[in-house]
């Protein structure tokens, strides 16, 4: 909390459905590089609801690292993997409640950074592959108004108020 010291360099957020290699590949080496990594995989306690166990996570790193991927926030198919599918009256989902969260501990001083990791599309070709642009491959979500999701919102005062 505010005026402690982080037990975690990185709290790392991702869509296990989409981005699990990349979490994987990036605690590997930032935890080789030597950070100290939060990542449910490794530290969400048995037990621990899964709500709890991330907000406590949250609040004892320094840096938010939102892994972002097509399928992750602009899923063409599943509207609460796609951002801009979002109403008021959307379903709380994980993935924004840990950005909306993230977002609240900047402002209150306790996260010291933002650091999105923007994952383009895998495109495999006869060199082993590469990774598209994130932006002019279409993987970000397209612009809309701001939308407030109650729900995302409700848990997010749960968590705060705990």
């Amino acid at each position: 909390m505010l005026g402690e010291v982080a037990v975690y360099d990185v709290f790392m957020s991702y869509r296990v459905q989409s981005d699990l290699k990349h979490a994987e590949i990036l605690y590997s080496k930032l935890t080789g590089a030597g950070l100290k990594v939060w990542w449910d995989k490794k530290c969400l306690k048995p037990g621990v609801p899964w709500n709890e166990g991330f907000c406590d996570g949250m609040v004892q790193s320094l840096v938010f690292l939102p892994l972002l991927s097509r399928d992750a926030i602009n899923h063409p198919s599943v509207d609460k993997q796609n951002f801009s599918h979002l109403t008021r009256s959307s379903n709380c989902d994980n993935v924004l409640l840990e950005h909306r969260l993230a977002m609240e501990l900047v402002e209150r001083g306790i996260i010291t950074n933002i650091c999105p990791v923007l994952i383009g599309d895998f495109v495999d070709d006869e060199s082993g592959g590469s990774y598209s642009d994130y932006f002019t491959s279409g993987c970000h979500p397209k612009l809309f108004d701001a939308v407030i999701v109650d729900s995302v919102e409700h848990a997010l005062q749960d968590q705060l108020n705990r």
